[in-house]
């Protein structure tokens, strides 16, 4: 069973914690073993020239040897755009492609700012959306070559 932090999910749920994400949670939990950890609602924050750029990554599991994969999870309504995968709001449309880049692009600036090392923070990275099917792999930035059936050919 892999570690959770935070630990306690019901404090998750009373902050305000969708109920999709708790139960991906859950199942990271169960699926993972105890030499994985995941970090739920990571929040980042990074100084810019004349701004502070923030955000929040849903999921980043990491394993004993320090790699790490960002899961970014979309409930709900997409669309595929000529722009790429979408997330529809009620007021807006929102790019997943470049949410999910300003995510890592912001922690791993805050990475190296921290460190003040020319040293790369590698992380790999997930888009789940568990509501919707993907029908053109482009437009959730997948190179199609590499997938056959579903599945991933290096798998």
């Amino acid at each position: 069973m892999a570690h959770l932090l935070p630990s306690d999910i019901s404090h998750l749920a009373l902050a305000g914690a969708r109920e999709p994400e708790l139960e991906t949670l859950r199942q990271l939990q169960a699926r993972l073993p105890s030499a994985y950890t995941v970090f739920h609602g990571v929040h980042w924050s990074r100084e810019g020239k004349s701004d502070i750029k923030f955000g929040e990554l849903d999921f980043v599991v990491v394993n004993q040897g320090g790699k790490a994969l960002v899961i970014e999870q979309k409930n709900g309504q997409l669309e595929e755009t000529t722009s790429g995968l979408v997330k529809v709001y009620p007021e807006r449309t929102k790019s997943v492609g470049v949410q999910v880049r300003r995510a890592l692009d912001g922690v791993r600036e805050k990475f190296k700012w921290v460190h003040r090392s020319q040293a790369d923070l590698n992380l790999d990275y997930l888009i789940y959306c568990p509501d919707y099917r993907v029908a053109d792999l482009n437009a959730a930035a997948l190179d199609a070559s590499e997938w056959r059936y579903g599945k991933l050919l290096t798998e």
